[in-house]
């Protein structure tokens, strides 16, 4: 394509979502998006930074990804802003400025950018590059998640759960674990199990539970355990109670392992093999889905 098109169709489709390029970059291609930004083209700017941004065709570097979005920033590009903030805010990078940092971030937020308003969010909540502001924190968590930003439901979920307005808070971790957010999975586990801000139902509880520790989360994977135990929302099973047992004391859970090792008093030798080889299986697909 002539004139640099495929740049800019590419911006153009970044303005809704995060830029995908079409990589690798053949060295004519790259050769002319290096010019264009050197002309001060500021979408050729803003694709440059983001490929030392992410490592892609060129080798990962903060330093050159902020020389070239800075200028697409200072043009009011969105999505440049976003970037430059995230640069500026990492810890990795040797010229870390929060304070800047805040100030892009903000830009980009003003400028409706779904994950600049989460990241701005979570910089008021910790202080950083800004003073603590829980209020405007829980703003532009909002804002994020009303926008479908999976975290950024879960942050609002989690606010309301301290208020202890369960309804609220069930709701905003459906939206995120419709997402498949794993934390929030937990959290309608633990509400369905208790019955709080919702009907109690363990059925509903273990299949929370078991959607979170197939990603890892060890509480759920502990949780699950014991319901297998207990035969609560699921029919009872030992080995599988152990198996889950052990995925969470790989995480270091001292109480799974504390309750794997009650539990082998009441399973014969070929059991405890049987359950170990669930645990692997288990293990394996929860690599194979993450």
């Amino acid at each position: 394509m002539e004139d640099g098109g495929w740049i800019r169709i590419a911006i153009l489709y970044s303005l809704s979502s995060i830029l995908v390029l079409p990589f690798p970059l053949p060295g004519a291609d790259l050769q002319q998006l290096k010019s264009q930004a050197e002309a001060g083209d500021v979408q050729s700017q803003f694709i440059l930074g983001q490929m030392f941004y992410e490592g892609r065709t060129v080798a990962k570097d903060f330093k050159q990804a902020a020389k070239w979005l800075r200028p697409a920033a200072e043009k009011n590009l969105p999505l440049a802003q976003l970037f430059l903030g995230k640069i500026l805010s990492s810890p990795t990078y040797d010229s870390q400025d929060d304070i800047e940092a805040f100030k892009w971030m903000h830009k980009a937020a003003e400028n409706d950018v779904t994950e600049a308003q989460f990241s701005l969010g979570a910089m008021y909540e910790k202080g950083q590059g800004v003073e603590r502001d829980s209020a405007e924190a829980a703003k532009w968590y909002r804002k994020a998640a009303d926008k479908k930003h999976a975290e950024a439901q879960f942050k609002v979920g989690e606010a309301y759960l301290s208020a202890t307005n369960y309804v609220e808070a069930v709701k905003w971790f459906q939206k995120a674990a419709a997402q498949n957010h794993a934390r929030a999975q937990f959290k309608l586990g633990n509400f369905y199990y208790d019955g709080a801000g919702v009907t109690q139902d363990p059925i509903i509880a273990a299949r929370w539970f078991r959607k979170a520790g197939e990603q890892g989360v060890s509480e759920a994977q502990f949780n699950l355990g014991l319901m297998y135990v207990k035969g609560a929302g699921v029919k009872k099973n030992l080995v599988e109670s152990y198996a889950w047992f052990t995925l969470a004391s790989r995480s270091g859970s001292r109480i799974a392992l504390d309750n794997r090792e009650a539990l082998a008093e009441k399973l014969s030798p070929e059991q405890i093999v049987e359950a170990h080889n669930l645990a692997d299986r288990l293990a394996e697909n929860m690599k194979i889905q993450n």
